[in-house]
Order: C-alpha cells, then sequence, then structure tokens
C-alpha cells in the first residue's frame, strides 16, 4: 500500500514489551489516538488499519470527536482502508 508508512508498534509504545502483549482491541487504540501524542498516535493509526474493518466502528466514533486531530487522523485511517 502506498503513502503509509508501517510503525512497529512495540517502539512506539515502551512499555508493550511482546507482540503477543499489544493490545488487540479497537477501543483501545481510538483511546490511544485521543491522547495525541505523536509516536503513539501514528502506532495507533497503524494498528486501526490492520484491524481493517474491525475497527470502523471506532473510526467512525473519532470523526465525531470534538478535537480537530482525532477526526483527521480517524479520516486518514479511513482513506487507508
Amino acid at each position: 500500500m502506498q503513502g503509509m508508512e508501517w510503525v512497529d508498534v512495540r517502539r512506539s509504545i515502551p512499555y508493550v514489551a511482546q507482540e503477543d502483549d499489544i493490545p488487540k482491541n479497537p477501543a483501545y487504540w481510538l483511546e490511544v489516538l485521543k491522547e495525541g501524542d505523536d509516536n503513539q498516535t501514528e502506532a495507533a493509526k497503524a494498528m486501526l488499519v490492520q484491524f481493517g474493518s474491525k475497527a470502523f466502528k471506532e473510526i467512525k466514533e473519532g470523526l465525531r470527536n470534538p478535537k480537530k486531530n482525532v477526526r483527521l487522523n480517524s479520516l486518514d485511517c479511513i482513506s487507508l482502508l
């Protein structure tokens, strides 16, 4: 897929030691997206895109968020699905 650089989530989230420990819940990654930290935001977007249609509900919630950056990041995720 062109236009998106995949992020190694383990580097962006220092407290995650093993790949098996990476949260598999799209709602968790929406919350990370809302926090606004640049490194974690990129990791959250990458994970939401990897979830694909399973994360659409959460991404759609992000479009209704009052924070502009959350709405734009959610829109970015949709464009990459």
